[in-house]
């Protein structure tokens, strides 16, 4: 004579099978814990199906799983010659660490420094084909403007030194002579006319 608590089931996993006698005052966590000492599993990944063979077999009810900890096997009904089958849950995703954030910034970086190299041979080309305006305040414009200045300077003092023999001379004549400014006025706008025509 069996005790009524021992029930003769068969343990299925992975074409494994195994007919054992069960206590069915256990819970299914220490069912569990059964299942992960007979078959080798981790504990955390078992998954339990319970079959009633008879319902099964009339098409009543399909396998249900055993989800909740706590509950005891007897108020699933066990008989004898029912079945569990044994499955393993996924395994959850390892944590990949990864330099994305670094990974994203050299990239941002690497985009923005071709932007840059875009945008400079983009000018260059534009440069080749429209007329470029450049402010009259840019150094180029003034050192060329500097270099005209030195130029003019040296043209107007040679314009001048044919109209008077020295500039020391004009200089003392300005001094001496104030009645000469209307001569001195004519000489320099003469000199800035041909300044601009040249």
């Amino acid at each position: 004579i069996r005790a009524p608590y021992l029930t003769n089931v068969r343990l299925v996993y992975n074409q494994t099978t195994h007919d054992k006698e069960i206590d069915v005052r256990q819970t299914v966590q220490q069912f569990k814990k059964y299942l992960h000492e007979l078959f080798r599993l981790p504990l955390t990944r078992i998954r339990i199906f319970y079959v009633d063979d008879v319902a099964f077999n009339m098409g009543v009810c399909g396998p249900e799983e055993l989800r909740y900890p706590q509950r005891l096997l007897h108020t699933y009904n066990i008989h004898d010659g029912d079945q569990f089958h044994i499955d393993l849950k996924p395994e959850p995703p390892k944590p990949q660490y990864t330099t994305r954030t670094a990974d994203s910034a050299r990239s941002r970086k690497k985009s923005t420094d071709n932007n840059r190299i875009n945008s400079s041979t983009s000018s260059d080309d534009d440069k080749g084909t429209s007329p470029v305006v450049t402010s009259p305040f840019a150094f180029d414009s003034l050192q060329k403007l500097a270099q005209q200045k030195d130029t003019h300077d040296t043209q107007a003092s040679i314009e001048l030194d044919e109209i008077y023999p020295s500039i020391d001379k004009t200089v003392q004549m300005i001094k001496n002579d104030e009645d000469d400014d209307e001569l001195l006025l004519a000489a320099a706008a003469a000199t800035c006319t041909n300044l601009q025509t040249k």
